[in-house]
């Protein structure tokens, strides 16, 4: 007799300015962005459906490090520049702006 299936259909989250950036930065670099943002986010404590500036940069060198392991050492060193640019250039505009 077969099992019946299951269905996880779990809601996507709806991702603050910052983390919507960041995941579609990382979409360049790794077919699961959302999982990478994820297990940085637990390890350093926060939400990743609802990043600040602050806790990204907190973040860029363990996402540097998850690249250039997963991809190659020159996707790490290029995904950490991106990030910093992103983060200097303002994109996404705060949301206080």
């Amino acid at each position: 007799m077969a099992q019946p299936s299951v269905a996880h259909s779990q809601a996507a989250p709806v991702l603050a300015e910052w983390s919507l950036a960041l995941r579609e930065l990382l979409q360049r670099f790794t077919a699961f962005p959302w999982a990478l943002m994820s297990a940085v986010c637990q390890r350093h404590g926060c939400d990743p459906a609802r990043l600040t500036r602050s806790e990204i940069e907190a973040m860029i060198p363990a996402i540097a490090l998850s690249i250039a392991s997963f991809n190659d050492v020159d996707d790490g060193f290029r995904v950490k520049r991106e990030i910093l640019l992103m983060l200097r250039t303002g994109t996404p505009p705060d949301s206080a702006a």
